[in-house]
């Protein structure tokens, strides 16, 4: 009961840093010396957010077999409300190349989660323990 609660605790406190850093006016990424630092911030945090969102999707009785596709639009759908909030926010604003960062970090996520379950039948298949 407890870890079910400590992973829907981290889905939704990833949710509410995604918000409160993303209400902040004129919030930079720290500047690494590469290009596209904001777009390369945006994956990794949406990336973070996709891989909270599978493993409470995954203790969800209701959406436990469906855990890649809840994650995929609940995910999205996120990015594209924080995008269209951050409109509203001075010094902020809501652009398509930040939200299509976003679901490349959802995306990435997604395809790994997709391998290693693939990875897992196989092992069920021969008959290994996972």
């Amino acid at each position: 009961m407890i870890k079910k609660w400590l992973v829907h605790g981290t889905t939704v406190l990833w949710a509410l840093t995604i918000l409160v850093l993303t209400s902040i006016p004129r919030l930079q990424p720290p500047d690494l010396g590469i290009h596209f630092t904001d777009k390369l911030a945006h994956a990794g945090v949406y990336g973070i957010f996709a891989f909270f969102l599978i493993r409470s999707f995954r203790y969800s009785r209701r959406f436990q077999t469906r855990a890649a596709q809840a994650t995929c639009v609940s995910a999205v759908l996120f990015a594209a409300l924080d995008e269209w909030h951050q409109y509203y926010i001075p010094g902020r604003f809501a652009e398509v190349a930040d939200f299509l960062a976003d679901c490349l970090g959802i995306g990435l996520v997604l395809i790994v989660y997709f391998l290693w379950k693939r990875n897992q039948k196989k092992h069920n298949a021969k008959g290994h323990d996972v």
